[in-house]
């Protein structure tokens, strides 16, 4: 799996995510942070997640070219099957790409699987506000109560996205 983090300024936010992602996954992972125009904060993590990290990569824009320009080169400097789309605000949990795989290797026409977060009516409201330690909990508890089911949505949120790099290829990525 890669997954590509893009990010603009916001050190601190983008260190959490980065630092959840590697806490919380259980698999061989390589790591993409774009870098759209950030001050020197992010390139210093950047250069920091190098030294520690085999499996991250830096690409830096000189300017802020959006969210879509930024996922479109991670994915096209990726190597997995996988593609694991994450804004720098995403705080990921104990299991969370495990399950993420699991919901779309149910059906080979599965092309993209998203996180539940925003909420919903079968989505306690505190979770939208959980201090990260409380979020896995949270998900737990999400997760047993929904296992096995599958929900078919015309949008998917771009928090965290789960993409099949062969549908990827098939549509051309983003506008």
């Amino acid at each position: 799996c890669s997954g590509v983090v893009v990010t603009h300024d916001d050190a601190d936010q983008t260190r959490r995510c980065v630092e959840s992602v590697y806490a919380n996954t259980q698999r061989e992972f390589e790591l993409i942070l774009v870098d759209n125009g950030s001050g020197p904060a992010i390139r210093e993590f950047a250069d920091c997640l190098q030294s520690k990290r085999g499996n991250s990569l830096y690409i830096r824009n000189a300017s802020n070219e959006g969210p879509a320009f930024g996922w479109n080169q991670g994915i096209s400097a990726a190597r997995g099957e996988w593609i694991v789309l994450l804004k720098n605000r995403a705080v990921v949990t104990p299991q969370w790409l495990g399950r993420m795989l699991a919901v779309a290797s149910l059906d080979r026409g599965i092309g993209i699987v998203g996180a539940c977060s925003k909420p919903r009516s079968d989505v306690p409201a505190r979770s939208q506000h959980a201090d990260p330690e409380d979020l896995s909990g949270l998900a737990d508890g999400w997760f047993l109560q929904h296992a096995g089911q599958i929900s078919f949505a015309a949008r998917v949120d771009d928090v965290c996205s789960l993409l099949r790099q062969e549908a990827l290829d098939r549509v051309g990525g983003f506008d």
